[in-house]
């Protein structure tokens, strides 16, 4: 490769910058060039100053460089940003003069002329290739001369219709596309190229808009939620669903994202030959609403009884699938054939087609159902799909219905039957010429089937009402929104509905199916735009937190997804890990965490060091090093709290440790609160209440003391030793307890004289009487709420008497002790007594009926 000058080349690149960034971005990013150069020439990477060097290869082997190098990365960690953008920019500028080489050259001619000193060098095969785009180029042009309407230049700033048209011919940088016969099969290929080049920036698992929509380009976590992806390279996956005009919307996105002009991509397209005016005008009808779709409606309807709404299903479903093939340029395509086998064709098809039948299933089977209906309803019709059928004049009907059944008309029912055939006589001065079966039809017709009743929809809506709610529905879908829900839609509109026949969210469904003129997709739950939409629950709320950049209080995100309903919201909220809590009614997404790859290493290091002591590190202390070690990571993050920093923090590092709670142990070995508790006291010979009470502090919970009393011994109210010094005659202990024990239980607070009591090591105590009963005695067992801090209560039960629960100590304690059983006399005895550390109990009122019947019964 022939080299130009430093000088030359950095005086060019530098023009060209300035006209690209502000001046004040110009001086950080040739502040970014300097840098680049002194670690990749020192490394080896480059020979010479990056913008001296114009091979493209060695320049993307200093991108990777600085993009991936841990060590680099660590050092330049404030700047990394900056220094990756300088790099995509000057790969651009190479590009794109390379590009312009190729075609100075060609308009000399295919013959290659002599690379001035001054020029920026192409290397050799550069020049076979941009040869070969030349002759392309020149045969194109030809062909725009003798037919300027076949050829046409595609332009990004203003996107014409592209209906019924192919790409011919298209080049990046001057490299010519090959390989590809229709707009998606370009669109792949005009993506992997970006790809290569900018894998860093494209989005992943979000829409390439700016505005909320599906996912253009996802990981196979996602890969269910599209409807035609195709994998790009291991499990990334390309939507590929897409009209002409949207890919070309698309690329015109993906080259904004990657910083690449448009002129940089050459796009030449040209009309199908093969299809004539009126091909498309019939194409066009019978996808919509042609004679075909009408005539198999009205045999729906009409022959197989089946409802308006139901057979606008079928009818709908076989439109959408027939297009479906149309798209994705099957080999079948036609379902409205007068030919059955033509149709059965294009119906195997289609059922062979795992991504069609990946969204069959997300529509809940609805195209299998209404292409069945459709072959069945081929395969009776005789020659022609187009078929006449007799109709019935449904208005006196619906007069009827309107006048005397504004609440409605209920479907089987006889009485309803016998009124509906009064008031035809009455209207009409005869007895009605039908039988029962035909009547209810021709009902069933007039209006919306909701519950086994009809309603006629001015009569569930008047005007007003009704030009309200797709006002509010048009609105939402115009400002980016793809679903409404039934329920949040109802919300939004229960006071209008008050004073109409529209009950619940289900029978507005019922509504809108019967009222969609062939606007909105009915979903199972939602109302949508489009029959292909793929955005969930998932996507609305990611991207209403993402946009927020901070967290946002959950009143406030309920008012922008209003068309959801609140507790969908909670339960996603509380689905995904990427959804933080960072107070009470308060969330932020993980984007809005601020933690660079050396900075997460940093917090690992920490957790690591941690475990490798003790085997565990709290939330609490975490965050509290960090603020120390660490403040400018507080600082970056100043609104995210610390409870939301250390589950960010534990979503991010999920893959190396376990986060339970407020525990962070190693990967597969999670620690729940009593693990620790029970550690903490495996691992002390002795240890205090204090210091259980720090460690309460340090993991943010309450002290687990069944887990303390399972491996140590408390001998006083202060102190713990470990189980190995315990030391009881339990004979002689027991023996004691007895002295005292005269029925089948006692207040462990009555005992107080401890002289009788065997030596067991320590000097008795209420809290070493308690841990004894709990732990060792053979013949009673404690029966209490929980263990204390301070306080010891509870009774110590006989284990051959039927009291096993506390309730069950309660009552028989209310029972005997001859008060009034009233709810504050019973608490405060209980307390005085030393059953219980507090006046208050739950479930007292039930107990209290209990052992007003038990002492009934024993006449106590």
């Amino acid at each position: 490769m022939i080299e130009a000058t430093e000088k030359d080349n950095r005086e060019r690149y530098v023009d060209w910058l300035s006209q690209k960034v502000s001046p004040a971005q110009l001086s950080e990013l040739y502040m970014s060039y300097e840098v680049i150069d002194e670690f990749c020439i020192k490394t080896k990477v480059l020979k010479q100053s990056l913008l001296k060097t114009t091979d493209i290869d060695i320049i993307k082997m200093a991108q990777k460089t600085v993009e991936q190098n841990k060590l680099f990365r660590y050092q330049h960690k404030r700047e990394i940003s900056k220094i990756c953008s300088a790099m995509r920019y000057y790969i651009t500028y190479i590009k794109e003069n390379i590009s312009a080489k190729s075609e100075n050259k060609s308009s000399m001619g295919i013959g290659l002329e002599t690379i001035s000193k001054t020029e920026l060098p192409i290397p050799e095969t550069e020049i076979k290739k941009n040869t070969a785009n030349v002759v392309a180029a020149h045969l194109i042009e030809d062909e725009n001369a003798d037919n300027p309407q076949a050829i046409k230049e595609l332009s990004f700033s203003e996107i014409s219709d592209l209906a019924y048209t192919k790409p011919i011919y298209a080049s990046y940088f001057g490299d010519e596309i090959q390989g590809f016969s229709s707009w998606k099969q370009l669109y792949i290929k005009v993506f992997k190229k970006l790809y290569d080049d900018y894998a860093d920036v494209i989005p992943l698992n979000k829409s390439f808009n700016t505005v909320n929509g599906r996912m253009d380009f996802c990981t196979s976590e996602h890969y269910g939620l599209m409807v035609a992806p195709k994998e790009i390279l291991n499990e990334k996956y390309l939507e590929t669903n897409l009209s002409a005009i949207d890919i070309v919307r698309k690329i015109k996105s993906l080259l904004d994202i990657c910083l690449v002009d448009e002129e940089n991509l050459i796009i030449k397209y040209e009309k199908k030959a093969d299809i004539h005016p009126s091909e498309e005008l019939k194409s066009s009808k019978r996808i919509k609403n042609n004679a075909n779709g009408e005539a198999f409606f009205n045999w729906l309807n009409n022959e197989q009884g089946m409802a308006i709404p139901t057979c606008r299903s079928y009818v709908s479903a076989v439109n959408t699938a027939e297009q479906y093939a149309i798209d994705n340029e099957f080999v079948n395509c036609r379902l409205y054939s007068d030919n059955y086998h033509e149709a059965k064709a294009t119906a195997d098809e289609l059922f062979s087609n795992k991504f069609f039948m990946e969204y069959n299933d997300k529509q809940h089977n609805r195209f299998r159902a209404g292409i069945n209906k459709l072959l069945l309803y081929i395969s009776s019709s005789g020659n022609t799909i187009v078929t006449p059928t007799i109709s019935i004049n449904i208005e006196p009907f619906t007069e009827i219905l309107i006048e005397k059944f504004s609440k409605g008309y209920r479907i089987n029912s006889p009485l309803e039957l016998r009124k509906f055939k009064k008031y035809w006589e009455k209207y009409h001065d005869s007895m009605i010429d039908m039988d029962d079966d035909n009547i209810t039809k021709c009902i069933q017709q007039c209006g919306i089937i909701h519950e086994e009743k009809v309603y006629i929809p001015e009569k569930i809506l008047d005007e007003d009402t009704r030009m309200k709610l797709f006002s509010f529905i048009n609105d939402n879908f115009q400002s980016g929104k793809t679903v409404i829900y039934y329920e949040a839609l109802f919300k939004e509109f229960s006071d209008d509905f008050l004073d109409h026949c529209m009950y619940n969210a289900s029978m507005l469904k019922a509504y809108l199916t019967y009222m969609n003129d062939g606007n909105y997709y009915i979903g199972k739950n939602f109302i949508s735009k489009d029959a292909n939409v793929s955005t969930t629950l998932y996507d609305e709320i990611k991207n209403c937190l993402v946009q927020q950049t901070s967290p946002m209080e959950d009143s406030e995100m309920f008012s922008i997804l209003s068309h959801i309903p609140e507790q969908k919201i909670k339960t996603v909220l509380n689905q995904y890990g990427e959804f933080i809590s960072n107070s009470r009614g308060e969330h932020f997404h993980i984007s809005a965490v601020t933690l660079s790859y050396d900075e997460l290493e940093d917090i690992a290091t920490i957790i690591q060091h941690s475990i490798d002591e003790k085997r565990f590190i709290s939330g609490n202390e975490l965050i509290d090093i960090i603020k120390k070690k660490y403040p400018y990571i507080i600082e970056q993050n100043t609104l995210i709290s610390d409870k939301g920093l250390r589950d960010a923090i534990g979503f991010k590092l999920r893959s190396r440790f376990s986060f339970k709670g407020n525990i962070i142990s190693s990967k597969g070995q999670a620690l729940s609160m009593m693990e620790v508790f029970a550690d903490f006291c495996k691992h002390k010979d002795s240890f205090t209440l204090d210091e259980l009470k720090i460690l309460k502090q340090e993991l943010d919970t309450v002290i687990y003391f069944e887990a303390v009393y399972d491996n140590s011994l408390r001998i006083n109210k202060n102190e713990f030793v470990t189980k190995f010094h315990a030391s009881f005659n339990l004979a002689k202990t027991d023996e004691a307890i007895d002295r005292f024990c005269i029925g089948d239980y006692i207040a462990i607070g009555e005992i107080k004289q401890f002289g009788l009591f065997p030596d067991a090591g320590f000097n008795w105590n209420s809290f070493l009487l308690e841990h004894y009963v709990a732990k060792y005695s053979p013949n009673y067992k404690l029966v209490h709420s929980s263990y204390n801090e301070g306080v010891c209560v509870g009774a110590i039960v006989k284990k051959i008497s039927d009291i096993d629960t506390l309730d069950e100590l309660v009552i028989d304690v209310l029972a005997k002790n001859g008060l009034p059983l009233q709810k504050e006399t019973a608490l405060q005895y209980l307390c005085d007594k030393g059953y219980l550390a507090r006046r208050s109990y739950s479930g007292i009122e039930q107990l209290l009926i209990k052992a007003k019947e038990l002492r009934n019964q024993k006449g106590f």
